[in-house]
């Protein structure tokens, strides 16, 4: 259905429910002959989903093995010759298939392996788990050869595809295991590829810090070369969507945000793509997840997207202006009883914040679309709609930031760039906690060292062989197309307890991963040590501000351009009256040359070593653990006279007290 504008009134252009709403009232008008007319079309021809029971069949043949799962809404069929991927998807609303001849839905991948990767088109195992009426299930699972990398070798993928009688939804559960005794490092991937309504002209909406990214192949620069990103690197949610404005066919996907890593779209091959963060795999550990496919029809945009609600805001231009339309749908089962309150903010000098609140009433599968009766701010000036949608005590919010491009109903937002942008939010990470957890007893000194740019210049082992026996596991920080990562961690906290300190030598916090970050915070919690050497990629460079660190560190951080010249140089010395590792004396004459200018020392934590008058030597405690921070970097060429501090024969015992205090606190 559509709204319309017609003798100065908004109206419903096709069938449904139309809600319109002036100045703080509303009401409701119901089309009653084009609603007749639809329900007895549906009852000629037989379709009625809420009452049709789920049912499943099976083919398999020396050349064909094949499972079909069907309801009143979605038939599927599932391929287990190539990549147990599903290749015929009709919507039964519509009697529109979403899939071709090479098109396909529900394709697993891990992102260490470029596309098309072994998983794309191999024979799967397969078991029918539920055959009906009220629900069907099938599940397909493939272990992984690797292709030479030995981190994926042996990783066994599953993944359960299940319908309801009463719901559209196709639920995907995926699990990824390491069943064997090595630990592994694999990243897994979902991929779909499907063209709603045949046409070129589909958009693909995902939201990210810059509001909503939209992405589509009927966009053009004027060389011809198609505009709108294809990553967004930064989501905010976990869904992303497909939809055809002309058809108002939606393919809507929800996903764990927690586990989200990137939200993908090859525009030109039409695909829906996401990635999950990467998995630290210790020998027996199984990562589960689950996502799904809501279809739909009835929707011009998304705008937010859960297991509960559908929702889209909108401008459509009029004969009298541009008009806000509010467009909400059920996601998994029809609500009751939808209430919506909306918020505008507009940054035109003098606006004032408007609010309405509007009953919507029972939604379901096709949406309503309800007229706004707040007033838009006048011209082209970019401004904010602040929703919440309440249901059955339940309430659910998202802000929609409009811009000048996408006025009068274009979908563009994301294509231009704008001043609007918010922080992602925290990502839950639960890390599994071994009962009793406690340090491991071992030997000599243990510690992992996350080395980046220039690390042999701290001399780390150096400092280690001052303190007798020792075992130093590096882990090298990268930088590529998959974004930053580490060639090891400790994959659980099992592991990390038998360490003595992580040392993070100028590296990025984003190196760690969302699981690195959680693992790292209960390490440390739990009586871990930590250290953290300056740099350009560490405090403000690393983003130290906008991840776990900032709780841990006994410092605070800057921006990302922290780092300071001190041309003369700044002289390294013991800062008077400190107690804590009183025999660190550094002789006359240590320089340092560049510092990380941090805008402030926490309360309770002790300044060590000073450069000049700066702290150089930071220690504080977190939990049960120890925490040190050396705020300088090794850059630099000392004036005549001096050193620089790292190259003096000192330098290392004075680095292996601070990772011996780490260890013992003495």
């Amino acid at each position: 259905m559509g709204i319309g504008f017609r003798d100065g009134k908004w109206g419903g252009t096709g069938g449904g429910r139309v809600v319109s709403a002036g100045r703080g009232k509303f009401s409701a008008r119901f089309p009653v002959a084009v609603l007749t007319a639809l329900l007895c079309l549906v009852l000629l021809l037989g379709y009625s989903p809420a009452w049709a029971a789920c049912t499943v069949s099976e083919v398999r043949t020396d050349t064909e093995q094949a499972v079909t799962l069907e309801n009143g809404f979605v038939r599927m069929s599932v391929d287990m010759l190539h990549g147990g991927k599903v290749t015929s998807f009709l919507y039964k609303p519509l009697n529109r298939e979403w899939l071709v001849s090479g098109q396909a839905l529900f394709i697993d991948h891990v992102w260490q392996q470029v596309w098309p990767g072994e998983l794309y088109n191999v024979p799967y195992e397969y078991a029918i788990l539920d055959r009906g009426p009220e629900r069907v299930a099938v599940k397909v699972w493939r272990t992984l050869d690797g292709g030479g990398k030995a981190t994926v070798s042996g990783v066994k993928v599953e993944r359960t595809l299940t319908l309801t009688a009463d719901s559209p939804a196709v639920v995907a559960e995926v699990s990824v295991g390491n069943p064997t005794q090595e630990i592994k490092a694999v990243g897994y991937w979902a991929q779909h590829i499907f063209r709603l309504g045949g046409l070129n002209d589909n958009y693909f909406v995902r939201p990210f810090t810059g509001g909503r990214s939209v992405a589509t192949y009927g966009i053009e620069d004027e060389v011809g070369n198609r505009i709108g990103q294809e990553f967004v690197k930064d989501p905010t949610a976990g869904w992303t969507a497909a939809l055809n404005p002309v058809t108002g066919e939606a393919a809507v996907f929800l996903m764990d945000y927690n586990d989200l890593r990137w939200l993908y779209n090859c525009i030109g091959a039409y695909t829906t793509e996401w990635y999950y963060d990467l998995l630290r795999m210790s020998p027996g550990r199984v990562w589960t997840t689950q996502y799904e496919l809501l279809p739909l029809s009835g929707y011009h945009g998304v705008s937010h997207a859960s297991r509960r609600l559908v929702a889209d805001v909108r401008t459509v231009r009029g004969v009298a202006g541009d008009h806000l339309v509010y467009t909400v749908g059920c996601g998994e089962r029809p609500l009751k009883g939808v209430t919506l309150t909306a918020s505008l903010r507009s940054t035109s000098p003098g606006a004032r914040p408007q609010r309405e609140r509007l009953a919507v009433g029972d939604v379901g599968y096709q949406p309503a679309e309800i007229v706004s009766g707040l007033e838009l701010p006048p011209g082209t000036a970019p401004f904010t709609v602040e929703v919440s949608l309440r249901s059955g005590g339940v309430t659910e919010s998202f802000t929609r930031y409009v811009s000048a491009e996408d006025r009068g109903n274009q979908l563009v937002a994301g294509v231009f760039p704008s001043d609007y942008s918010v922080k992602p939010p925290p990502k839950a990470k639960v890390i599994e906690q071994p009962a009793n957890l406690q340090k491991v007893p071992h030997e000599g000194t243990v510690v992992v060292e996350v080395r980046g740019q220039f690390f042999p210049s701290w001399r780390l082992e150096e400092a280690l062989k001052q303190l007798g026996v020792y075992t130093l596991q590096p882990s090298n920080f990268t930088s590529n197309v998959y974004g930053d990562q580490l060639d090891y961690f400790p994959p659980g906290l099992q592991e990390a307890m038998a360490l003595d300190a992580i040392v993070l030598n100028n590296v990025p916090a984003g190196a760690l991963g969302p699981e690195g970050e959680a693992l790292l915070k209960e390490y440390v919690k739990n009586g871990g040590g930590l250290l953290v050497l300056g740099g350009w990629y560490a405090f403000g460079g690393g983003h130290y501000a906008d991840s776990v660190l900032a709780e841990l560190l006994p410092v605070t951080s800057g921006s990302p351009f922290d780092i300071h010249w001190y041309k003369q140089g700044l002289e390294l010395k013991a800062k008077p009256g400190t107690t804590l590792l009183h025999d660190l004396r550094p002789a006359p004459g240590l320089q340092v040359l560049w510092m990380q200018e941090l805008p402030a020392v926490k309360p309770g934590a002790q300044v060590v070593l000073t450069a000049g008058d700066k702290p150089f030597l930071v220690t504080g405690t977190y939990g049960k653990g120890r925490v040190a921070c050396v705020l300088g970097t090794t850059a630099g060429v000392a004036p005549a006279g001096g050193q620089l501090f790292c190259e003096s024969a000192e330098w290392p015992e004075m680095l292996g007290r601070v990772v011996e205090w780490l260890k013992t606190g003495k």
